[in-house]
């Protein structure tokens, strides 16, 4: 039995196995397909979609209408007032606004 395929609007055919996997139609007329156990999608306000680890991963979606994901444990995230998302990790970082308001992270 051959593998699935999916073709997008935008004329790109992806392939994928036939069990375990998933897609997702983007609204730009691309196909992303990924594993269907374990994994889970993020679809933003500008229809980019980010797939990631469901159990040990978190996201969060900026002003900007980016999803960034990142590990559920030992990472923390700030947003700048420019409405981007910065995440690091929590132990031995700090943050501050520079002038344009973007988040840095120091060592």
């Amino acid at each position: 039995m051959a593998d699935p395929y999916r073709i997008g609007k935008d004329g790109v055919k992806v392939t994928f196995l036939s069990s375990g996997y998933t897609f997702k139609d983007v609204y730009d007329g691309r196909v992303v397909a990924f594993p269907s156990s374990e994994y889970t999608f993020r679809e933003g306000k500008n229809g980019l979609i980010v797939v990631f680890q469901s159990s040990s991963h978190t996201f969060r979606e900026s002003k900007d209408s980016r999803v960034v994901v990142f590990s559920s444990t030992g990472y923390t995230f700030r947003e700048g007032s420019d409405g981007r998302i910065v995440a690091f990790p929590s132990s031995g970082n700090t943050f501050e606004g520079n002038q344009s308001e973007r988040i840095i992270v120091k060592k």
